[in-house]
């Protein structure tokens, strides 16, 4: 008797929001009996206790195992990661309002942020100057000596970096991905990368 054949196919980070993960919530899976493809999606792979955000490494091999635990005589070729990461995200409720106030948020810093940009170009990029043009243009040259923009300028460069490194854009203007979007998909990488080597140092993988 010919065996049958399932593919699996698994990415390095698996995000998901329900508490029960199944096999079909993270994997791709291909058989030509499409019985054992419905029954080895509702493979329980993982049942989270928190009601916080958590990652969890798992070893590919742990999902063989369970995957021939639930039916016998089959062949497993997985076509994805070895080892990979269950995100869990606790689920959080869309608010319109909120949405509007970031993106309204978002383009007052555009703005102001692309005007600074040009002030400085033309003064040969010397800050100082320009925080002295600002002072003199809305007449508070009271407020100079207390390096008000100065500060602010400080925290708006602190901020400014923390937001660039740790948001990601759902919107693009074109298919090709973003020279930002390259770079945090490459530190993505290593991130998962890393989780995954300190938790088998540790012996906190699920694994057979």
């Amino acid at each position: 008797m010919e065996k049958n054949t399932v593919y699996i196919k698994i990415e390095q980070n698996n995000i998901v929001r329900n508490k029960k993960v199944f096999l079909e919530d993270i994997a791709g899976i291909y058989c030509s009996d499409v019985g054992i493809k419905k029954k080895l999606g509702k493979i329980v792979v993982l049942n989270v206790d928190d009601d916080k955000d958590n990652k969890y490494v798992f070893s590919t091999m742990k999902i063989i195992e369970m995957i021939h635990n639930t039916v016998k005589d089959i062949v497993v070729d997985n076509v994805g990661e070895p080892d990979f990461i269950i995100s869990y995200e606790t689920p959080k409720q869309k608010s319109v309002v909120i949405n509007v106030v970031k993106v309204i948020l978002v383009s007052l810093i555009v703005f102001f942020g692309g005007a600074f940009t040009i002030i400085t170009f033309n003064q040969d990029v010397s800050v100082a100057k320009v925080f002295e043009l600002i002072y003199k243009l809305f007449r508070a040259q009271s407020l100079q000596k207390y390096m008000l923009m100065e500060i602010t300028y400080s925290i708006g460069l602190f901020v400014g970096i923390v937001v660039f490194f740790n948001h990601f854009s759902k919107k693009k203007t074109s298919v090709d991905p973003t020279p930002l979007q390259i770079e945090l998909k490459t530190y993505e990488k290593d991130m998962n990368t890393t989780i995954i080597d300190n938790q088998s140092r540790e012996g906190n993988t699920y694994d057979v």
